[in-house]
Formats: structure tokens, sequence, C-alpha cells
């Protein structure tokens, strides 16, 4: 998740009645099972530069549905044309920033 320590990078865009930090995700670019068997998706935040991309837990997406199913439909299609990257076309791009999705982290 990003870290809001940057101040010309964009921060959280609020909590939950929790506590628990949200961040807008801009898309999903790739998915991954780790060492424990635990589904992660490699998440490009809104606002932060690629280098602040980062794996996260498959739970922690529970509100960010749109663009996880954008992801599976690009990748199914992907999968049947024999194609195995996973590309994000403009299209794709620009619906998730119009339809924002937010996701909510718990602290660490």
């Amino acid at each position: 998740m990003p870290s809001s320590k940057k101040s010309h990078y964009k921060k959280s865009i609020g909590q939950t009645s929790s506590g628990e930090e949200l961040w807008l995700v801009d898309q999903v670019l790739d998915d991954r099972r780790n060492e424990a068997g635990i589904v992660q998706y490699l998440i490009q935040w809104s606002g932060w530069p690629k280098s602040y991309n980062s794996w996260e837990p498959a739970e922690y997406l529970s509100t960010c549905r749109g663009p996880l199913q954008v992801y599976h439909e690009r990748k199914r299609i992907k999968l049947m044309k024999g194609d195995s990257s996973i590309s994000s076309p403009s299209k794709v791009s620009i619906i998730e920033i119009i339809c924002p999705h937010y996701v909510f982290f718990c602290k660490l």
C-alpha cells in the first residue's frame, strides 16, 4: 500500500469508522499465490508512480470489485487467445479513472 509520507503524492482518501485507511486503486496488473498459498494482486495506485505498485492480499480488495473484474476478464481473453501477457487497453484505464473503486487496508 502507498506510504503517505511523501507529501507530493496523493494521501489516503479517508478512513473507515474502524480507522482503516482508504486508497484509490487505478488498476489491477497481475496476480500470484505467495508461499503460504494466499492470492495476491499487483495494484497500481491512483496518483502514485509505478514504483509504488504493491502486492496486496485478495482479502484487502473486498471493495475493489470493478478493477478485479476488468483484470480477470482481460486475463480470460488473453488466455483464450494464447497470449500470457496482460496489457491494459486505454479504454479500460479511462473507465477505471471515471468510475474509481476504493480499497481499504488493516493497519499494520
